[in-house]
């Protein structure tokens, strides 16, 4: 039997966030879908990059944010992802310090570490622009590691590796489910569902054990127009879900019965952005999961995370919250 060195392994893109304040009319000059993800090559990428005002850069990653909020949760990490041997490689990496993060992947020289621009319209959403051609998308089957009973991996993964072939998430649903793992997909963004959806679609006949969404992403993985359509058509395939609706709170499957989380009370004033909003919601939910906390209570501590982060800058936890509870 496998001796386990951590309680969760995180798999999915290793980038620097590119931070920036623009008006939605910079979104649509440069064809960037709005609130969801483009894939731009890497003269465009630079191109928009050159035009931004005062940026912001940050390490991001919606498996690495989550990883940064399981980690302050009190659970052992284990991250897996690729940076360049560069700069931006080590403003990544650096960005785990202080918590109880390990890194399995070694950076893989022959790209630079990947960038992600994030823009942040007036309404505090977010878009998000970026190229594949980085190292962070080069993650191969033989990187997965065998770390801890669960696995959460992005839905980026189903363009990783970008060379062609098998993708990376197809791959470690094969992998984990003959390892008896718990593998949770987080669908992270319409767009990638949307450009995935066949292969997504395809996990739901495997022994996935939960899937983590927006209700955006879930209406496009069920091509519905509707979410009664879409809890119609997931209810039919008995896979688990968590699907967050801001301040409509988040609805969950589980075992074919339904609960309802309410969004916490909020003064939006006090709203900065909803960057990490779904990554740190994943982060509480896996968290209460891992310790056997009923679904409810999952739920509400997944409620309770995203809300701290959207009242703060970053994607992730500040680590000062962690030692003043520490301390206290």
């Amino acid at each position: 039997m496998t001796e386990h060195t951590a309680d969760i392994t995180c798999i999915g893109l290793a980038n620097v966030d590119v931070i920036a304040a623009v008006d939605e009319s910079f979104i649509a000059a440069h064809k960037i879908a709005k609130g969801a993800s483009t894939l731009l090559d890497a003269c465009t990428t630079g191109m928009i990059l050159g035009k931004l005002q005062k940026p912001s850069f940050a390490p991001g990653g919606v498996a690495a944010n989550t990883a940064c909020g399981l980690a302050d949760a009190g659970l052992k990490v284990c991250f897996t992802g690729k940076t360049g041997d560069d700069i931006y490689g080590d403003i990544f990496r650096e960005g785990f310090a202080g918590r109880d993060i390990t890194i399995t992947c070694r950076p893989y020289a022959p790209k630079m570490t990947s960038t992600c621009l994030t823009l942040i319209s007036s309404d505090k959403d977010r878009s998000f622009a970026f190229c594949t051609d980085t190292a962070g998308w080069y993650i191969f089957p033989e990187d997965l590691p065998d770390e801890s009973p669960y696995v959460y991996i992005e839905a980026n993964t189903v363009h990783m590796p970008p060379d062609g072939g098998q993708s990376l998430l197809q791959a470690a649903v094969d992998i984990y489910q003959k390892r008896g793992r718990k593998l949770i997909i987080n669908l992270n963004d319409r767009e990638i569902v949307a450009q995935g959806r066949t292969v997504l679609l395809d996990t739901l006949k495997h022994d996935v054990y939960f899937y983590i969404c927006n209700v955006s992403e879930f209406r496009t993985l069920f091509n519905t127009d509707t979410n009664e359509e879409a809890w119609q058509r997931v209810q039919e395939t008995g896979r688990n879900f968590a699907v967050t609706d801001g301040i409509n709170g988040a609805r969950i499957l589980f075992e074919g019965k339904t609960a309802h989380i309410p969004a916490e009370d909020i003064d939006q004033n006090r709203v900065v952005n909803t960057l990490g909003a779904g990554d740190q919601f994943a982060a509480g939910f896996i968290a209460g999961l891992i310790r056997g906390a009923s679904i409810e209570d999952a739920g509400r501590d997944g409620i309770a995370a995203a809300t701290r982060i959207i009242q703060e800058q970053s994607a992730r936890p500040p680590l000062r919250a962690r030692k003043q509870q520490a301390a206290s």
